[in-house]
């Protein structure tokens, strides 16, 4: 077998998993270097439905149901002083051909994409670095470790799913930051959130504030991704630890949906507000 690779490909999350699949299932030969061994934590867990077709073209459906992952109907979008928003369902979209997309566990999501791109014959290794990177006329080389030692890699042709790692952007220096966009997130995961009935209680809900927002992800049928996003500077000027900033952040919204003393105990989950009824048992913190 020669000794060169169609296709070398840095990263193994989504973006790495789904190429390596593809290339390989082609009949080409394909290696893939992932840094971390899955499956590990990440964000970024709710999907759309203009994924769906890929994860049909790659034959994932199947495996998706078998891994649990909750179907996910559409979205709502809401004020931070709200008790309602606006819903959208998925099945309404202009042209739209699927009615669902999926609300993931990244850690096992990112594992049944990567473990599928092994399957579909492509060469995957976790706990490897990629060192270095060298262009040639003719292919790439790459120097890459695991295990404290280090060996070449030739390919053909190189694709960088890195991610925010960047490991192209940051050897050609052509990565770049925008001002405006200098954002942090925090967040957990809670069990016994509470969530309406039905296919309402798979939507993913956006909570719109003055300079942040929110997100609440349902994750399975206890489980509850709540972040939120803010400016980088605003936090840092806050002098919170992260646990810190969460807790006050739930504490101005409980305060906020506090209920007079005479409210009457038949309109009591009307009147408590979005964020009363909210927050259950925090299961986990990041």
């Amino acid at each position: 077998m020669s000794s060169t690779y169609d296709v070398a490909i840095i990263g193994g999350g989504p973006a790495g998993s789904t190429v390596a699949a593809l290339l390989a299932r082609a009949g080409r030969r394909v290696v893939l270097f992932e840094r971390e061994k899955f499956p590990r934590f990440h964000i970024g867990e709710s999907l759309l439905p203009f994924s769906m077709k890929a994860f049909t073209r790659l034959g994932l459906h199947e495996k998706f149901l078998s891994a649990g992952f909750l179907k996910k109907y559409g979205g709502e979008i809401m004020g931070a002083c709200s008790d309602s928003g606006t819903k959208f369902y998925f099945k309404d979209g202009y042209r739209s051909q699927t009615d669902h997309a999926y609300q993931v566990t990244r850690s096992d999501f990112d594992k049944v994409l990567l473990d599928h791109a092994a399957e579909s014959g492509a060469e995957v290794n976790e706990q490897t670095a990629v060192e270095a990177v060298v262009f040639s006329n003719d292919g790439v080389n790459l120097s890459v470790r695991s295990n404290g030692s280090s060996r070449p890699i030739r390919a053909r042709y190189l694709v960088d799913a890195s991610g925010r790692t960047s490991v192209l952007g940051r050897q050609f220096k052509i990565k770049k930051t925008y001002a405006h966009l200098q954002k942090l997130s925090i967040f957990a995961h809670y069990d016994g959130v509470w969530r309406p009935e039905g296919i309402d209680g798979t939507l993913t809900v956006l909570i719109r504030a003055v300079d942040r927002w929110f997100w609440l992800i349902p994750l399975t049928n206890e489980r509850t991704s709540v972040g939120v996003v803010l400016d980088s500077e605003t936090f840092r000027k806050s002098k919170l630890s992260a646990e810190e900033e969460k807790i006050r952040q739930e504490a101005q919204n409980s305060k906020k949906d506090a209920k007079p003393a005479n409210t009457d105990t038949t309109t009591k989950e009307k009147k408590k507000g979005f964020f009363g009824r909210l927050f259950g048992k925090k299961k986990n913190k990041d």
